[in-house]
């Protein structure tokens, strides 16, 4: 019995995995396949699409303000002019917040940017943009 007993434990032993022991690994562990290190050249490539959906966002932002703005007439027959710098951020599917970083020094110039903005935003055809990007635009009120 007990010959018996020792052959079926050795049979046991060879059929179960063995496990490394892991006190006295010497490999390396395996690199995370799910979520890898970027390389610079990656973080490169992601800082360039990153600056040129900037620049794509500001234009399409500037030709809709160039077309939408409209002059304050109050501030037009007082020759004023004025200016202001806002942070716009846009959603990867088209909206976008609007923040003042530094207000017009007439309140009629942010009060109309920022009216202006909103109605772009309502009727907002931008869409699809890869991450939320964040960018810093100055809306200038001159007389020509």
């Amino acid at each position: 019995e007990q010959e018996q007993e020792q052959e079926q434990e050795q049979e046991q032993e060879q059929s179960e995995p063995t496990l490394p022991d892991v006190n006295n690994a010497t490999t390396e562990p395996e690199p995370n396949s799910l979520s890898p290190e970027p390389t610079g050249a990656e973080l490169l490539l992601a800082e360039n699409n990153g600056k040129q959906q900037q620049n794509e966002i500001r234009v399409w932002l500037q030709d809709a303000l160039s077309r939408q703005l409209v002059y304050p007439p109050y501030a037009r027959r007082r020759g004023w002019e004025g200016s202001l710098e806002v942070s716009v951020e846009m959603q990867p599917n088209g909206d976008f917040t609007v923040v003042i970083l530094t207000p017009a020094t007439r309140s009629i110039f942010t009060d109309a940017a920022l009216a202006t903005l909103a109605q772009i935003n309502a009727n907002n055809d931008y869409c699809c943009i890869e991450e939320t990007t964040r960018l810093t635009l100055t809306i200038e009120f001159q007389l020509n």
